[in-house]
């Protein structure tokens, strides 16, 4: 009998002539492979290393280097730098906020943000006011988107500065504490969402808002410090919401020289003069808050106040 691997046998049966055919499984000639996907590189990733054993030795160096959308690294550490931000990349921080420090000179801002949606995630930032040192802060804002996330924010003034109708920044889940100025000042049209963060132990305001300031600040503790947790003035607007508001020397919220702030769903509590102070043209809408604990109650509405719509607050009167 003859048989070939692959194809059917033909065989002869007894010697009497008969054939008989089997058919084999068919063996393909050729078998098509699976190709191997290529990954899709991601962003190029800069290492900052203050030692020198990264691809910089310093975040200045790193920016300039960097081309859109590239990740620059900080290795914890120190790092005394000055630094101006137009470009699209992101800075992180390894290891945690805790662990990687930028301190920037008595003279000037550490960040400053003028263009473009950069990101900064991971960081103390702190800026330590020199002799006969300007009072200048952690992080200045004067365009773009920027993205400023996870970060320890201190100063000798006020910790943020958004200013100029081209600023319009977002900060998530940091802290804006212990300044000698206010936690948090917008003016000049400057914007801003701010969310998740807490405002504390600062020697003026909270948050100042003036000349045509317009932020929204979200799920905030803004508290503790030694004066007003928010001040409204001089046309500043702005949307408070969800927030609480505690602990601060003077009223929770103040109004006034033709601010226009709303206010809803908050807590304005603990304060040590009333919750809610309006006067000189100041207006305000307040809806769904609950003021309580306050040394001085729940609102004192002056009568050169402006408009204030008062609803559904716990007091409300």
């Amino acid at each position: 009998m003859l048989a070939l691997s692959g194809v059917g046998v033909v065989g002869v049966v007894g010697g009497l002539g008969f054939l008989t055919y089997v058919r084999a499984t068919p063996v393909p000639f050729w078998v098509p492979s699976t190709p191997t996907p290529v990954p899709t590189p991601g962003p190029k990733r800069l290492i900052v290393d203050a030692s020198g054993s990264g691809d910089y030795k310093t975040i200045a160096s790193a920016i300039l280097s960097a081309k859109t959308g590239e990740i620059i690294v900080l290795r914890p550490g120190t790092y005394k730098e000055t630094l101006t931000i137009s470009k699209d990349v992101r800075i992180v921080g390894k290891g945690g906020r805790s662990m990687v420090i930028v301190e920037g000179a008595p003279d000037a801002h550490v960040f400053n943000f003028t263009s473009g949606s950069a990101a900064l995630t991971g960081l103390t930032i702190r800026h330590t006011r020199g002799p006969g040192g300007r009072d200048l802060g952690a992080i200045d804002v004067t365009g773009g988107t920027p993205m400023i996330e996870d970060c320890d924010l201190t100063s000798s003034a006020s910790v943020v500065s958004i200013h100029g109708a081209r600023a319009n920044p977002t900060f998530l889940n940091c802290t804006m504490r212990d300044s000698f100025g206010p936690g948090l000042l917008v003016f000049d049209q400057g914007q801003g969402i701010i969310e998740k963060c807490v405002i504390s132990g600062n020697t003026n305001q909270g948050v100042v808002i003036r000349t045509g300031g317009n932020p929204v600040a979200r799920d905030c503790e803004i508290r503790d410090g030694k004066a007003q947790g928010v001040s409204v003035f001089d046309q500043g607007q702005g949307t408070i919401e969800k927030c609480v508001i505690s602990g601060n020397t003077l009223s929770g919220v103040e109004i006034c020289k033709g601010g226009n702030l709303t206010v809803r769903d908050c807590q304005i509590r603990g304060n040590r003069n009333e919750a809610v102070y309006v006067w000189d043209q100041g207006q305000g809408t307040f809806t769904g808050n609950t003021l309580a604990g306050n040394a001085r109650g729940a609102w004192n509405i002056k009568s050169t106040a402006g408009k204030v719509v008062r609803t559904g607050n716990v007091p409300n009167a």
